[in-house]
């Protein structure tokens, strides 16, 4: 009897045990033929970047990420970490944060957006060891630039070049300023009354913040309502492919981007070679630096760029082995975008004029052959020289700045001496 209550004993503490475990995604083993993971996302929704917008609404702090954009982050990491649960050791005490590496821009709804979606994967908040702020300069490509790291900001070396090469950039068309008059703003207007309006880019960039607070936030306090559903739509798809006309296919960056996959894809051989310990690559930033990584793709023809990096979209490359042949694909908000063999992807990268990196700027800093040769031993006397008259005139500043001082401390002895006894009246020693 005491035997079967033992045995009873342990089968309810290891059913219990059992159901306080996680449990393990079943992707029909898809995980054990994955290899590596890159994503690169945009934020989550945000407030518009004025005070009082085109709805007449108030806006506070904006520009700051909302509640529903840091949920759109938090729902991300909850996805990714059933999806990649077994492939990063989620479930184990073994699993090491140094098998990710997270980047994003230092800008506050970027950093916490990045923060949600790691908070999500991990579930808990874990991620201070892992996530890495970098400072946005002039280029959000900053964002990808691996080699940062090693004090080599390939930004600032290929921007000097591009100074003085003309290039392809992408170029706005004009036609949408014409359809925004005549079309849009008056269709806006007929529901919401005049507005002021700066600009198209500034009208629609209010547009979004506003339809998205209206679509999953607070409907009661955004008056975008009082238009019907199909001129919402419509307003929403002109501010789409506005979006998609002002930033094109850049040469420019393509250059920059060369230079990333080379790198990604040295990580990628590492994991497949089992030398690399790094399986997960996260780099968080804004629509520019999404746009940038999609119109590098579209110009290459790797993916069709069809669709604007709305908030928290999200772009997933994922190394898989499939037949003994080594996949990358690529997706758009977990929708396939691409599907090739590795060598493939590295063949169109290296058949592309942008393999020449490293000749990039040498038509910009030729070598002066009719240079005359530099005299060492002159430059030296010329250092000597300059530091001698350094010397003289520190030695100068202080000699007169002791004398000064000498100066001012006899003056001041002198002023504080008594008085002579002889000549102080009897009158004023009475009054002492």
């Amino acid at each position: 009897m005491k035997k079967i209550l033992i045995y009873l004993y342990i089968i309810i503490i290891s059913t219990l045990f059992i159901n306080c475990q996680e449990k393990r995604y079943n992707h029909s083993n898809k995980e054990n033929n994955l290899y590596f993971v890159f994503s690169s996302f945009r934020h989550g929704a945000r407030k518009a970047f004025v005070k009082v917008d085109i709805f007449k609404n108030k806006i506070q702090n904006p520009g700051k990420l909302t509640l529903f954009g840091a949920k759109q982050h938090l729902n991300i990491g909850k996805i990714n970490r059933e999806r990649y649960f077994n492939f990063l050791n989620l479930g184990n005490k073994t699993f090491n944060t140094k098998q990710i590496m997270v980047r994003s821009s230092t800008i506050p709804r970027t950093l916490l957006s990045t923060k949600m979606q790691l908070q999500g994967l991990l579930n808990s908040q874990n991620y201070y060891n892992i996530i890495h702020a970098i400072k946005l300069v002039k280029s959000l490509f900053i964002l990808y630039n691996l080699n940062i790291s090693n004090n080599t900001d390939i930004f600032s070396y290929y921007n000097k070049c591009n100074n003085k090469r003309k290039l392809t950039d992408g170029k706005f068309n004009p036609e949408f300023n014409k359809v925004f008059n005549k079309t849009i703003l008056p269709l806006f207007e007929k529901c919401y009354g005049k507005t002021k309006v700066k600009s198209v880019y500034s009208f629609c960039d209010q547009y979004f913040s506003s339809y998205y607070e209206y679509k999953y936030e607070s409907s009661k306090s955004n008056k975008i309502s009082n238009c019907a559903p199909n001129i919402i739509n419509q307003i929403n798809d002109f501010c789409i492919s506005y979006h998609n006309s002002i930033r094109g296919w850049s040469e420019k960056n393509a250059y920059y981007f060369y230079s990333f996959f080379s790198i990604l894809l040295k990580y990628m051989k590492d994991a497949i070679d089992g030398i690399g310990k790094l399986k997960m690559l996260m780099i968080g930033g804004h629509d520019s630096s999404v746009d940038i990584l999609m119109n590098f793709l579209s110009g290459l023809n790797i993916v069709k760029r069809t669709e604007y990096p709305h908030y928290a979209f999200n772009i997933l490359f994922e190394l898989r082995k499939y037949n003994n042949q080594y996949y990358i694909e690529i997706y758009y908000n977990d929708n396939l975008k691409y599907n090739r063999t590795m060598d493939e992807f590295k063949s169109i990268l290296d058949k592309s004029k942008y393999s020449d990196i490293n000749n990039y700027c040498k038509a910009f800093h030729p070598i002066k052959i009719n240079r005359k040769p530099v005299n060492n031993i002159k430059k030296f006397r010329i250092k000597i020289i300059n530091y001698i008259i350094i010397i003289f005139i520190v030695f100068m500043i202080i000699g007169i700045i002791i004398f000064y001082g000498i100066k001012m401390r006899k003056m001041k002895i002198k002023s504080a001496s008594p008085k002579s006894v002889s000549n102080v009246s009897t009158t004023e020693i009475i009054k002492k």
